[in-house]
C-alpha cells in the first residue's frame, strides 16, 4: 500500500523501490508482480508492465490481471 501511496504523490522512485524490494522478497507472489505492474502502467510502460502481469498469471490464474492484459495488448 505504501508503494501506491508514493504513486500517488508522484514519488515515483520511491515507489519503485518498495514495489521492487517486494519483489525481491516476495518472488513468489503473484499480487507483488501485479503491483509492479500497475506501476508500470503508471509510467505509461505497456512493455514491462505486460511482462509484469503475466508473470503474475503465472503464479496465480486473476481475472482482474488477465483483463489488464488483454486490454493492454488489443490497443
Amino acid at each position: 500500500m505504501m508503494g501506491y501511496g508514493f504513486m500517488s504523490y508522484q514519488e515515483n522512485d520511491k515507489a519503485f523501490a518498495l514495489f521492487n524490494m517486494n519483489l525481491q522478497n516476495y518472488s513468489k507472489s503473484a499480487n507483488v508482480f501485479d503491483s509492479m505492474g500497475n506501476y508500470y502502467l503508471s509510467q505509461t510502460d505497456t512493455t514491462k508492465a505486460v511482462e509484469c502481469f503475466n508473470k503474475s498469471l503465472a503464479i496465480s490464474d486473476n481475472q482482474m490481471t488477465k483483463e489488464k492484459v488483454n486490454k493492454l495488448k488489443s490497443k
